[in-house]
């Protein structure tokens, strides 16, 4: 009778197989990995660059409406301003000019009687990005105090404005040179602090009704005091 082989038993019977890994799927696995870590701060940086853009474009924005604010303000601001409705009560009788935003005050002649006041910014004659400021005394005309026409309720009997000393030099050379413009903008000299000039002008004429008060100017400038 033949005999039967044995079999025989392999030394991993029982055992359960490991799987090895091999270098090239390693390799792609670690690719994968980075490939996602890079895409995810790609993500970040991309939202955070958009933050940074918004926000700049925000800045922006705010400053060009502030520009043009300052624009706005320091524009030109015509010497007669149409104020309908205005009527007798807004003239006073206080015998001082003083405000806050000025670098001096008047005294006021009681003889004056009523007059009010106003203050603004206008353009330079020499420089039009810069400003100037301005006061002006008004007096109300009288009898055509009945109309609602700023012009026809008040006439304006000084007007005292400030320059630079840079632009107060160039005012006085155009002047020498016969430039008319410049000696009627400039006018003339009343004081002077640190860098700033104060000059003043009147009117060549008045109508009669308030002639008298116009005449009153010169006591006015004589009272002119920088704070």
């Amino acid at each position: 009778m033949p005999r039967r082989k044995k079999t025989q038993k392999k030394k991993n019977s029982g055992k359960k197989e490991k799987r090895r890994i091999g270098f090239g799927a390693l390799k792609k696995m670690k690719i994968f990995g980075l490939g996602r870590r890079s895409e995810t701060r790609f993500k970040i940086s991309l939202v955070f660059l958009i933050a940074g853009l918004v926000f700049s474009l925000f800045l922006l924005l705010l400053t060009a409406i502030n520009v043009q604010n300052n624009r706005v303000a320091a524009g030109p601001v015509p010497a007669s301003l149409t104020k309908a409705g205005m009527a007798g009560s807004n003239f006073s009788r206080n015998p001082v000019l003083k405000d806050s935003s000025l670098d001096f005050t008047l005294k006021i002649p009681p003889q004056l009687g009523e007059w009010l006041y106003k203050t603004g910014y206008v353009k330079s004659p020499v420089d039009e990005t810069l400003s100037d400021q301005y006061v002006i005394v008004y007096v109300p005309q009288g009898a055509a105090s009945a109309t609602n026409n700023f012009d026809d309720l008040a006439k304006n009997i000084l007007t005292i404005r400030q320059f630079s000393q840079k632009e107060w030099d160039k005012l006085e050379n155009g002047c020498r040179k016969g430039n008319q413009f410049y000696c009627e903008t400039a006018g003339a000299r009343v004081g002077e602090k640190n860098d700033k000039i104060f000059a003043y002008t009147k009117p060549e004429s008045c109508p009669k009704s308030v002639e008298a008060k116009c005449q009153l100017a010169d006591r006015i400038i004589k009272s002119f005091v920088l704070k």
